[in-house]
This record gives structure tokens, C-alpha cells and sequence, in this order.
């Protein structure tokens, strides 16, 4: 497992949002997983369609969460909740699913390690509201209390290049997931969308 997440270190290195500290952090890692629905081989014209078979993908993506071994797992684009949430929970992850609205069989889901994090409650967001608003986007909230040995970020801090990882026992937060409308040619619902 240590060789496999060496290997994924060198493939996709973490960008930290704040100076390296010393001590506990809180691991967030955010990863559309590509709808079986969407995974049109027609989109993908450089890419074998055996690659983009969610039954070749499942297996390997969990194998790279559990590499990563984050606190926070935001995924976009979830069409199997079920499967990820069986195969997670041996891990120690706990996770909400929000689904798009009709048109649409995939959303957004949200899994947290339950050694770290409290669960508190979670909100849900349908985008699709009005004539300007029209896509089935999703967004989910989850509140967390930090365990004792979890971290958060320092917001009285002077500033957010300086913001310093705090573990505070109880301190509350937001993790926010969604998934933005990809259309280049639609700033304005991108815009209206956060």
C-alpha cells in the first residue's frame, strides 16, 4: 500500500491551502469520478471504452482512497452510492449522497473517516430554481465537529497565506461539495451556481 501511494504522490502531489505546520492536518480530497452515464466513449475518443467501464474504475478508485487515507472525500459525478459506500465503510468512512435532480442519475456524495470528524447534520441544494438557473446541479453541506485530534483552519488568522491548522475539540465546520456546471459558454449560471 506505502509503494502505491508513493506512486500517487509522484502522479498527483497535494497542493496545501496553507503553510505546512507541524502536527495533525485535515486530508480533503475532491475527485469527480466520471457517471457511468456520462462515460460516452464517443466524449473520450483517445481512451480504450474498457477504461472508462465503471466495473475496470470502481475497484482502482477505492484502492486510491484508501492510498490517500483522506479525512474528507468529496466525490462528483456518483452514480454507484451503494458500491462506494459498502466499500468505504471497512475503511472507517461514514458518507451522504445527494442526487441531481430528474434528468440526471448521478450527484454528489460526501464521506468522512468517523476517528476524525462528528458528524453534526447536512443540508442539500437543488441549482435548478429558475429560467436562469436551469441545470441539474446539486451541492451538499455537511457539518462536522472536530474530534480532538483533528485540525482547522485559523480564519482569525492576519492572513490566509499565514492561516495556521488549530485543533480545537468540538470547533465546528462546513465541507461544501458540488459540481459546477462544465459549459464554457454558461459563466452565468457557473456564476450563479456559487
Amino acid at each position: 500500500m506505502q509503494d502505491f501511494r508513493h506512486i500517487l504522490q509522484r502522479l498527483r502531489p497535494w497542493q496545501y491551502i496553507a503553510t505546512p505546520v507541524q502536527g495533525e492536518r485535515l486530508r480533503v480530497l475532491s475527485y469527480n469520478v466520471l457517471a457511468s452515464s456520462l462515460a460516452d466513449p464517443s466524449l473520450y475518443p483517445l481512451m480504450s471504452p474498457h477504461y472508462l467501464d465503471w466495473g475496470f474504475r470502481r475497484d482502482r478508485l477505492v484502492a486510491e482512497l484508501r492510498a490517500w487515507d483522506a479525512d474528507v472525500v468529496c466525490l462528483q459525478e456518483v452514480d454507484d452510492f451503494p458500491f462506494l459506500q459498502r466499500s468505504l465503510e471497512p475503511l472507517g468512512y461514514r458518507g451522504v449522497y445527494k442526487s441531481r435532480t430528474v434528468e440526471r442519475s448521478d450527484g454528489c456524495a460526501i464521506f468522512w473517516k468517523r476517528s476524525r470528524l462528528t458528524y453534526l447534520c447536512h443540508h442539500t441544494l437543488d441549482f435548478k430554481i429558475s429560467q436562469f438557473l436551469d441545470r441539474d446541479n446539486v451541492a451538499l453541506f455537511v457539518t462536522f465537529a472536530a474530534t480532538p485530534e483533528t485540525v482547522y483552519i485559523d480564519s482569525n488568522a492576519p492572513s490566509s497565506s499565514d492561516a495556521r491548522l488549530n485543533s480545537i475539540p468540538g470547533q465546528r465546520f462546513v465541507v461544501a461539495n458540488t459540481h459546477i456546471l462544465y459549459n464554457p459558454k454558461r459563466g452565468d449560471v457557473k456564476l450563479g451556481q456559487i
